[in-house]
């Protein structure tokens, strides 16, 4: 106690032993502490009460308030103010929460006891504040925490959904976590048996849940040694969207293998949400050649080029420009066979007249040499256009367009 304090009667200074105002003659309160300091030691239970002593030795009524410094969490007061009779004792509830002490080392706060005098006319008056040391050590002890409380799962229909929960130890000390419960056979986790996680530790869980159409709800159960939480519970909810299909697209709808290009090439592309394979391509002919000739396997978003080629020898027997059908056979279900054309055309050479290449002129034979300058000149051009048939008789006269040349007269 002060040697002397202010007096919430008349407002001066009493001495601390002072048990009547000295002006008014009004009884006055005296707050004793009764220990200085509470020693928790190591606490093992989630919470642990204790009290502040408290005694009125005054003549008239103590009222105390506890007051909790900011930012201390593991001390909580058990009621907002506490009234003693004069001469008697009192007690300040608290209780310290084990899982907010410091993990490592000691937890200390000065708690306070804020002593007040009743008035009638002016409300309760303050006469001084005591502190009282709380001190408390927590025992190493694991804490289980989740990743997540809901976890939310999508799928196509027919197929498995795979998410993930992660396990923290977030204590001082291992956790155990037993097998998995599970609260749906369309739910599996991975792994299935028990597992001890060390401090500051994670544990990774592997759910998959298969939903053939609709929406599934269900939850998985962690059971661990943590006192605060023995049970770790995810709810999950998994729903089933559109199935999961192929889907093949064709580059074009028609390449060109020219004479100055080895391949023409035409991609494919897998545009769905599964895997795609590529059977076989179908020719309409056996010399037209294609690379990768065997079944190809795209993942959705992947793409192959197929390259079609053709020998020598066959591009210099055509005479023009060929197109040649092709089938591409996939998985796809809306489109199992996708066509397209390779355009194959011939080689050009000097000198060589192709079918459609421009006019063709054949010269007649003439009936006889000219021996003399007087003879007429005669050239006949049989034919215009494109190449002509053979013809089984020998052109006549006016076969063709006969050109006469007259010699100059003198």
């Amino acid at each position: 106690m002060p040697s002397a304090y202010h007096c919430p009667h008349c407002g001066e200074y009493h001495l601390a032993d002072s048990h009547w105002c000295d002006r008014t003659g009004e009884p006055l309160p005296r707050c004793e502490i009764l220990g200085e300091e509470i020693d928790l030691g190591v606490v093992a239970e989630p919470s642990v009460a204790c009290s502040i002593r408290v005694r009125n030795a005054g003549a008239g009524t103590l009222v105390v308030h506890p007051t909790v410094p900011p930012g201390v969490g593991w001390v909580e007061s058990g009621v907002d103010e506490v009234e003693i009779p004069a001469g008697n004792e009192g007690v300040v509830p608290l209780k310290v929460v084990r899982v907010r002490l410091e993990q490592r080392g000691e937890s200390v706060a000065q708690v306070g006891v804020e002593a007040l005098c009743p008035r009638q006319s002016r409300g309760p008056q303050p006469i001084g504040t005591r502190t009282v040391t709380v001190r408390a050590h927590r025992r190493a002890s694991p804490i289980a925490i989740a990743s997540t409380s809901l976890l939310r799962m999508s799928c196509p229909a027919g197929s498995a959904a795979v998410a993930r929960v992660t396990l923290r130890n977030a204590g001082d000390a291992p956790l155990t976590v037993g097998s998995p419960a599970l609260g749906a056979t369309k739910l599996t986790v991975s792994p299935v048996d028990g597992r001890t996680i060390a401090p500051d530790g994670e544990q990774v869980y592997d759910l998959s849940a298969s939903v053939p159409s609709g929406r599934l709800e269900t939850w998985v159960e962690f059971p661990t040694d943590d006192s605060l939480h023995p049970v770790l519970r995810v709810q999950v909810l998994c729903e089933a969207g559109p199935a999961a299909l192929p889907r093949a697209r064709l580059s074009a709808e028609s390449v060109e293998l020219r004479p100055d290009r080895s391949t023409a090439t035409l991609a494919l592309s897998n545009a769905g949400t599964a895997a795609l394979r590529v059977t076989r391509i179908i020719r309409s002919v056996g010399w037209l050649a294609v690379e990768p000739s065997g079944p190809v396997d795209l993942l959705p978003g992947e793409e192959c080029a197929f390259a079609f080629s053709a020998p020598d020898a066959q591009v210099d027997a055509l005479r023009e420009a060929t197109p040649i059908p092709i089938v591409v056979e996939t998985t796809d279900p809306e489109r199992p066979r996708l066509g397209a054309t390779v355009i194959v055309f011939p080689t050009r050479r000097p000198g060589r007249a192709a079918e459609h290449d421009g006019l063709v002129v054949e010269f007649d034979e003439p009936e006889a040499a000219p021996t003399t300058p007087d003879d007429d000149l005669r050239i006949s051009i049989g034919h215009i256009g494109p190449a002509a048939p053979e013809a089984t008789e020998p052109p006549g006269e006016h076969d063709g367009l006969v050109v006469e040349f007259d010699p100059d007269e003198d």
